[in-house]
């Protein structure tokens, strides 16, 4: 009796218990309390940048919130795209008329020259010219230059027709000189690689100094340092932050090192790459031993002339080869010795060697701190191995600072600069890749046009800044609009601010447009990495197209191809009409890039699975 009773009360308890749990208020309360954990969950994983593991809730939630910004845009419908941004595209009537695709180099010069002068004030490419013009005879004329001097068989009286020939034939330097006429009004293309690894905290937060470092001896550190309109950066480091500048330059030279190191071991196994090299520097009579050329390979690759103007200088067998332009016709020889496959290979390998060792720079693994450590790395340098040591090494420095390595005052101000200089939140990239030299020279201004994909491959945001270390360039959409404004951006960078006890990165804190005055006329939307929402206008061609064909003809009404709305019916269809050339491209921003089948990129927009990459960036450039 006493049993039943003690279990008809714990069936009451029971009940009761269920009851309370399966009461509207009980249930409000739980689903209230996980659908905040779910929302600050998302946040997080917002705010951060990061991708959410692919099956769970937070994933699941960042879908539906992409597809959230696809139905808002498509619920909106179509709207006009801006009257002053139009498309000038490489489309199938160009590449029927003008030929295929890549174009020769004076030809897309002729283009930026019919567009300007017909009044068009910023022409932007969407288009890289990182190697030079294939369809250019000079190369075929080199070939035969080189040939005849190996036979022994080249005069002066030949030498100096074929370099008459090649300068005539020379499309890139037609080019350049068409570029440098009108470089105030073209922003010329490039993209980036990104690095492998993702940004955390888990990262050195010293490494951007260590890059910085590496970065300060390429080419294209020089090629961006020429850029008219620059990214304003406001961030305040103090002193205590501040990594000292022998350092920095001890770095500098180290990563040379690590690159012939690199390099020497990449020639080992591909023997035949070294021997190409060598033999083609033979035939124009430039004699180096094999076992330079890893270094000259070095030096061509970022473009350092001083280097190797001092390595030849010191040397009286060489001095007569100590001057610009036979420094630069060694560069090209070496470059053009191995294939792109190879050259690509060893490019990473030598990205590589530097990237490994920032992870490293200033840790307890920094073999620049620690003799024992050297050693081990530099084993097979035998005698040379203490000379290395004291001019690569820190130890001098750092006994000229009082900070002697191993000592307590060094392990202090480490632990300082690793507290005070947070990890940035923006990728980095691991290389750009711009034009060649010759159009280098004539060039004020350059945007990248990479495309930012969401984790279901979609674009709906645009990287409008990405960085090296803390050197930052902008995007070709950004870099378009500052042109036709005459404007300048600022962004400011700073710890994240999320209501946490101790910030653990830097973020952009706000990206703001300024006139001439400096004052801000613009605030753009972006977030913590720098990114911005595209607005799309609707399906493809709601920007005007109009075809490169028509520009080359130089005749006086071009026809212009676009989706409008029909004012009558509202429906929205394609438009092709003929308007006076001078007439529409008068303040006109144009986008240049290939919509032809076969040679454009595809992107997947909210509203369309096969949309022309090039018209994202004129969907970019309203916002503003």
């Amino acid at each position: 009796m006493a049993d039943k009773q003690k279990q008809t009360g714990v069936l009451v308890k029971l009940s009761r218990l269920f009851g309370f749990l399966a009461s509207p208020m009980t249930v409000g309360v739980i689903l209230t309390l996980t659908m905040t954990w779910l929302t600050l969950k998302f946040y997080a994983s917002q705010h951060d940048g990061a991708d959410a593991r692919e099956g769970s809730i937070v994933n699941i939630l960042n879908q539906i919130y992409l597809k959230s910004i696809d139905f808002r845009l498509v619920n909106r419908g179509e709207a006009p795209g801006s009257d002053r941004v139009a498309i000038l595209a490489i489309d199938e009537n160009s590449i029927e008329r003008e030929g295929r695709w890549p174009w020769p180099r004076e030809k897309i010069g002729r283009l930026i020259e019919s567009a300007v002068d017909a009044g068009a004030k910023v022409v932007a490419f969407d288009v890289v010219f990182s190697e030079p013009d294939p369809n250019s005879s000079v190369k075929t004329l080199s070939l035969l230059k080189q040939g005849l001097a190996k036979q022994k068989q080249l005069s002066p009286e030949a030498n100096e027709l074929i370099d008459k020939e090649m300068a005539a034939n020379n499309s890139d330097q037609k080019f350049a000189d068409t570029l440098g006429l009108y470089q105030d009004a073209v922003v010329m293309g490039t993209y980036f690689d990104l690095e492998s690894y993702d940004v955390g905290v888990s990262l050195n937060p010293l490494r951007d100094d260590c890059v910085d470092a590496h970065y300060e001896r390429t080419n294209e550190k020089r090629y961006w340092e020429k850029e008219e309109i620059f990214p304003i950066v406001e961030e305040a480091k103090t002193s205590e932050e501040r990594i000292p500048a022998g350092i920095l330059k001890q770095v500098s030279n180290y990563h040379t090192l690590l690159e012939v190191n690199a390099a020497q071991e990449w020639f080992d196994s591909n023997t035949s790459a070294l021997e190409r090299i060598r033999q083609n520097l033979d035939d124009v009579e430039i004699h180096f031993p094999s076992e330079i050329i890893p270094t000259l390979f070095v030096v061509a690759n970022i473009g350092d002339e001083q280097t190797l103007f001092d390595l030849l200088s010191s040397d009286d067998s060489m001095k007569r080869f100590a001057n610009r332009p036979m420094i630069l016709q060694i560069f090209d020889v070496v470059l053009r010795s191995i294939s792109k496959h190879e050259i690509v290979d060893l490019r990473a390998r030598l990205l590589r060697a530097s990237n490994e060792y920032c992870q490293r720079f200033l840790t307890p693994n920094d073999e620049l701190l620690w003799k024992e450590k050297f050693t081990t790395r530099f084993k097979t340098a035998g005698d040379d191995l203490d000379a290395m040591w004291a001019g690569q090494s820190f130890d001098s420095i750092l006994n000229e600072l009082k900070w002697p390595a191993g000592s307590p005052e060094l392990e202090q101000k480490l632990k300082q600069w690793r507290a005070l200089n947070l990890p940035l939140s923006i990728p980095n990239i691991a290389r750009t890749w711009v034009s060649i030299r010759e159009l280098a020279a004539n060039t004020k201004h350059t945007g990248y046009f990479n495309a930012i994909l969401d984790t279901d491959g979609t674009v709906r945001r645009t990287q409008l800044l990405a960085r090296r270390g803390h050197n930052y360039i902008p995007s070709l959409a950004l870099k378009a609009f500052l042109l036709d404004r005459k404007a300048s951006m600022r962004f400011k960078i700073g710890p994240e601010a999320v209501g946490r006890t101790e910030s653990k990165r830097r973020v952009i804190q706000s990206l703001e447009i300024l006139n001439k005055e400096g004052e801000t006329t613009l605030k753009v939307p972006v977030d913590e990495l720098g990114r911005m929402i595209i607005n799309y206008s609707g399906p493809q061609q709601m920007f005007p197209y109009v075809s490169a064909a028509s520009i080359l003809d130089d005749k006086r009404d071009i026809a212009v191809s676009q989706y409008l709305r029909d004012e009558k019916t509202g429906a929205v269809g394609l438009s092709t009409r003929m308007i006076d050339r001078k007439t529409f491209l008068k303040d006109k921003i144009l986008i240049v890039g290939a919509t032809a089948i076969g040679v454009y990129d595809l992107r997947l927009t909210p509203f369309e699975e096969n949309y022309p990459g090039v018209e994202t960036h004129a969907n970019a450039l309203p916002i503003f």
